[in-house]
């Protein structure tokens, strides 16, 4: 369901102009729409699980899509960053691998 949420809601939100964009450096349009299309996201997942939240647990916690802003990116470049880490070290001594099975 959240798929299905994704693939109906966010191109649809995607591409509305963001009022005085142009008026920012590049770098500061480039934030402000990483920013716009994480909230889309997460509200989109969000509001495309709320019946099974709704069904399962009987409760709906306003907090959630806060929280993934935070965390979604934030674990995301956590693992990015482990894996340009341990990737190459794999590759140089493969010996070491065994270790982490």
């Amino acid at each position: 369901m959240a798929v299905l949420a994704l693939i109906y809601i966010v191109p649809r939100f995607r591409n509305i102009s963001l009022r005085r964009l142009d008026l920012l450096p590049l770098w500061g349009q480039n934030i402000i729409r990483y920013i716009y299309l994480s909230a889309l996201v997460c509200s989109a997942v969000t509001i495309g699980t709320l019946p099974l939240i709704m069904y399962y647990s009987n409760r709906v916690s306003s907090i959630t899509i806060i929280a993934n802003l935070i965390l979604v990116p934030l674990l995301g470049n956590i693992s990015a960053d482990y894996i340009h880490v341990f990737y190459p070290h794999s590759l140089l001594f493969p010996g070491n691998c065994r270790l982490f099975h």
